[in-house]
C-alpha cells in the first residue's frame, strides 16, 4: 500500500502578504509594533476602505485566522492614523488649535481676545462633526468642550 502525501495548499497567494504586496503593511501592523516597523508614509498611504474590501472579498479565500489577523492590523493602522491626525490638529494654528487650547487651559490666560473672536463657532463645529480624517471619540469630546468654553467667553 502506497501512501500519498499531499502538500497542503495555502488559501492565499504568498504575494499578498509580502512587504510590498497589497496587504503587506496590514500584516506587519498585525504582528509587530506599528511605530517601529512602519513609516508614517506607509501608514498614511494605506487605503483603509480598499484594504477592508480586499479582506472581506479576497481573490482566493482566506482562513478565518488570517482574516482576523489582517483586520487586527487594519485597526492598528486606523488608530495610528487617527493619532497622527490628532497631533496635526494640536499643532495647527487656527480654529481647531484654538479650540484644543481652550479645552485644556484657561481661555483667558492662553488665548488672545482676537483668537477667541476670530473662531467661527459654526464652521469649527462642522469641522469637528465631519473631519477630513477620523477623530478619536476622546479628541472629539475635548474639542467640543473647548468650543463650549469659547462660546461662553
Amino acid at each position: 500500500l502506497c501512501k500519498i502525501y499531499i502538500k497542503r495548499a495555502m488559501f492565499y497567494s504568498i504575494n499578498i502578504l509580502q512587504k510590498k504586496g497589497p496587504l503587506g503593511n496590514v500584516w506587519i501592523a498585525a504582528h509587530y509594533d506599528v511605530a517601529k516597523k512602519l513609516k508614517k508614509e506607509q501608514i498614511m498611504s494605506t487605503d483603509l476602505v480598499k484594504t477592508a474590501g480586499e479582506i472581506k472579498n479576497p481573490e482566493a479565500p482566506f482562513s478565518l485566522r488570517l482574516s482576523s489577523h489582517l483586520l487586527n492590523g487594519l485597526c492598528k493602522i486606523y488608530i495610528k492614523r487617527a493619532m497622527f491626525y490628532s497631533i496635526n490638529i494640536l499643532q495647527k494654528k487656527g480654529p481647531l488649535g484654538n479650540v484644543w487650547i481652550a479645552a485644556h487651559y484657561d481661555v483667558a490666560k492662553k488665548l488672545k481676545k482676537e483668537q477667541i473672536m476670530s473662531t467661527d463657532l459654526v464652521k469649527t463645529a462642522g469641522e469637528i462633526k465631519n473631519p477630513e480624517a477620523p477623530f478619536s471619540l476622546r479628541l472629539s469630546s475635548h474639542l467640543l468642550n473647548g468650543l463650549c468654553k469659547i462660546y461662553i467667553k
